[in-house]
């Protein structure tokens, strides 16, 4: 699949945390989030002057893109594992420091199961051999 392609596919259901997500889906969604990020830093940093003046805390922008992207990361990275084989409940490796970050790292990039897992149908375009 395109990364457009991927990309609507994670936006067409940012809030499902059943069925399975794709090594593309996962990546270009991830992909966006930094991009994004990486535009709210931008932000931030030329408007400090101004938001110093208005009295508003620093990192109000960053706490926001948090609050709307952390959630739907976290539900496409729990399809991720799911089309990996394991549940979602391996993301609270994430709260261990280097190792569970790496562990999790690791389940992100392995390939899709090709067949029907507990978790359902393989994602459309996955025909790794």
């Amino acid at each position: 699949m395109s990364p457009s392609e991927n990309l609507s596919s994670a936006m067409r259901r940012p809030y499902a945390t059943r069925g399975r997500a794709g090594l593309g889906e996962f990546w270009w969604w991830t992909a966006l989030g930094l991009a994004l990020l990486g535009a709210v830093l931008a932000a931030e940093l030329l408007a400090r002057g101004t938001l110093d003046a208005m009295g508003a805390s620093r990192g109000a922008l960053i706490g926001a893109w948090a609050l709307i992207y952390a959630p739907t990361w976290l539900c496409v990275a729990a399809r991720r594992l799911h089309d990996v084989g394991r549940s979602a409940w391996w993301l609270l490796l994430g709260l261990i420091p280097v190792a569970g970050w790496l562990s999790l790292l690791w389940w992100f990039g392995c390939y899709s199961q090709q067949s029907l897992n507990r978790h359902g149908k393989p994602p459309r375009g996955v025909f790794w051999t």
